[in-house]
């Protein structure tokens, strides 16, 4: 009984050890998953704090890029800020500098115009001066005619030569009125403008009585112009001289132009009276030329009574001619002329206009010159009405294998004329002009509201457009064109831009500014608009 006590007790103490050993095992299990826990909780709290960092870093971060942003926000505002200070400072640079060329221009100008007018004055006053010289000289002349005429009238009333001649004779006569005769009281017959000691032949009035006589001599065989001449005493002091006596051929001249044609002159001469000798020659002349400054020469044949002579190839200027005969013994005196004759400028210029949607664009400028032959070193110009002959626009050489020359259409709203410039004249003098060309206003600027905003369009042509040009919309009664309500600088490659409607109502407008014409100088306007 005892031993059976004993084995349940030790069966007990087994179980209970048994027991003691499975909670132990569950101690430490639940040791085991505390230290899990834990080790779990510390990795949690691990994990949440690095996640906190992590957070609180990226607060960080978003705080600096907020506040690098803000800065870069208020760099950028300062920067536009500076670009458009530095954008005002170079417009208004840009104006200084305009202004500053315009003045240079202008002064430019002022400075050609002040030389123009100064070399026109020098010349006015070196034609005043020559004029001057002229007049004292004509006056000088007048003087010593009037003294000569006086001395001759004086003298007439002593002496008086007539003439009267033949082919083969001539006969002077003389008469002394109140000169006393003396012995040695001569007549001399001379060639004109001999000198009083180069006579041809003389003779003494003594000897065919007392006051009065006649003489007579042989007629020369040598043409040329003659005059008798007395001279009293002995001396070589004359005191009366004949009429001019022409001894030589006597011809009837005439000329014209060929119809149509200016550089061929049609000559016709007739022989009157005597023969052509050796060395006669006919001169074309423009009217009031020197008897030096002639034009053409046309050498007379021997033989002949009459011929038809034409002259191609000549280059005239339009005006007033004439045919001059000069015998050979005559010098550049000459003895007849022709009637005038008329070279018409037939000369012209045409200029026909080529349009592109209804702009002109181009000028084709035909030119017909018959006064001279064209060369490729004639040159057309463009000129504004009115203006000298050296402030062309532009000129082009012409191209003699062509008969009109091109030039682009001007673009400033004015009034043109093209003129034809040859080599064989002075440079700035024109040898015709075309009609006036006008240049008509084509450019055009609109506005319209559309959708809540105003579209704004233009189409410019008589300025060049650049980056400096801008628009503006103004009340219609605003008259300052620096109190714009909304303006925009225009793109050079768009024609069109919008503005935002303004918030007060009343009548609107668009202007247009060109930076060629000055800033705030606008040369074209939309129609109203009403807001």
């Amino acid at each position: 009984m005892k031993q059976e006590q004993q084995l349940r007790n030790q069966e007990r103490q087994r179980q209970l050890q048994e027991q003691i050993d499975r909670d132990r095992e569950k101690i430490m299990e639940i040791e085991k998953q505390r230290i899990m826990l834990e080790e779990q909780r510390r990795k949690d709290e691990e994990v949440r704090r690095i996640e906190q960092e992590k957070f609180l870093r990226e607060q960080e971060l978003q705080r600096k890029q907020l506040e690098e942003l803000k800065r870069q926000t208020e760099l950028l505002s300062e920067q536009k800020k500076l670009e458009e200070e530095k954008r005002k400072r170079l417009e208004l640079e840009e104006e200084i500098k305009r202004q500053k060329e315009l003045e240079v221009v202008q002064k430019k100008k002022a400075e050609i115009e002040a030389k123009r007018m100064e070399e026109k004055h020098i010349q006015e006053e070196i034609q005043r001066q020559a004029m001057q010289q002229e007049i004292e000289a004509t006056r000088r002349l007048i003087v010593q005619r009037e003294n000569l005429v006086h001395r001759i009238v004086e003298e007439a009333k002593k002496c008086t030569i007539a003439v009267q001649y033949s082919p083969t004779t001539i006969m002077v006569s003389w008469s002394l009125g109140d000169q006393i005769p003396t012995d040695k009281d001569w007549i001399g017959f001379y060639k004109k403008d001999n000198p009083n000691k180069s006579y041809r032949e003389y003779f003494r009035t003594k000897e065919h009585g007392q006051k009065q006589g006649n003489h007579f001599i042989r007629t020369p065989k040598t043409p040329g112009l003659y005059e008798f001449r007395f001279f009293p005493n002995g001396s070589y002091e004359e005191i009366a001289r004949s009429d001019i006596i022409y001894i030589g051929p006597e011809l009837e001249i005439s000329g014209s132009t060929a119809f149509g044609d200016n550089n061929t002159v049609s000559l016709s001469w007739n022989l009157k009276k005597g023969e052509i000798s050796s060395g006669d020659w006919i001169g074309l002349y423009k009217v009031h030329m020197d008897n030096r400054s002639y034009i053409k020469t046309i050498q007379l044949p021997q033989g002949k009574k009459s011929e038809l002579v034409t002259i191609p190839n000549l280059t005239l200027d339009p005006g007033f001619y004439e045919f001059r005969f000069f015998p050979y013994k005559c010098g550049y005196t000459y003895v007849t002329k022709s009637d005038q004759f008329e070279v018409l400028n037939l000369d012209k210029l045409t200029v026909d206009i080529v349009k592109v949607n209804n702009r002109i664009q181009k000028l084709k400028v035909y030119y017909q010159i018959n006064s001279r032959k064209p060369s490729n070193s004639d040159w057309i110009a463009l000129y504004k009405k009115g203006s000298e002959n050296n402030y062309y626009i532009t000129y082009k050489y012409i191209d003699t294998k062509f008969d009109y020359v091109e030039f682009d259409a001007p673009r400033e709203i004015l009034e043109y004329e093209f003129r034809y410039h040859s080599a064989t004249q002075y440079k700035y003098q024109d040898l015709t002009r075309s009609e006036i060309i006008n240049i008509e206003n084509t450019d055009r600027v609109s506005a319209e509201i559309e959708g809540g905003i105003i579209t704004v369009n233009w189409d410019i042509h008589s300025q060049e457009k650049t980056t400096s040009d801008w628009v503006g919309l103004f009340r219609v009664e605003e008259l300052n064109n620096k109190n714009y309500v909304q303006y925009k600088y225009v793109d050079i490659h768009s024609n069109a831009t919008i503005f935002a409607l303004p918030k007060e109502k009343g009548t609107y407008e668009v202007r247009y500014f060109s930076y060629n014409l000055g800033k705030y100088n606008d040369f074209r306007k939309s129609y109203p608009i009403v807001i």
